[in-house]
């Protein structure tokens, strides 16, 4: 896992400091009548909606590449319990690889 493979990435903690900047000034300008309450309420809910997609959508993406690499594994352990031959291995392990690949 590198980096850059998890859930929450140092973007989005960077960003959440800046969305909490704007959060801090919807409840300010309500605390001092400037706006109604739905202002800050409805900043949260917003922040909030958008943070859970985030880290829906990252989940989602690194659960399917953790399948690919399930897949992988499972196509190693057929060639080492001899179910399939080293070229029959080599084939689906380039196809696994690189499914674009005409062949």
């Amino acid at each position: 896992m590198t980096g850059n493979d998890s859930i929450l990435t140092a973007e989005l903690f960077g960003l959440w400091f800046v969305v909490s900047d704007v959060l801090l000034l919807a409840t300010l300008l309500w605390l001092f009548d400037v706006v109604t309450w739905v202002w800050p309420a409805g900043t949260v809910a917003v922040i909030g909606a958008l943070f859970g997609l985030w880290v829906g959508l990252r989940w989602r993406r690194l659960d399917r590449a953790d399948d690919s690499l399930d897949s992988i594994e499972r196509i190693k352990h057929r060639y080492t319990t001899g179910e399939i031959s080293e070229a029959a291995l080599e084939a689906r392990l380039e196809e696994h690889l690189d499914p674009k690949r005409d062949g």
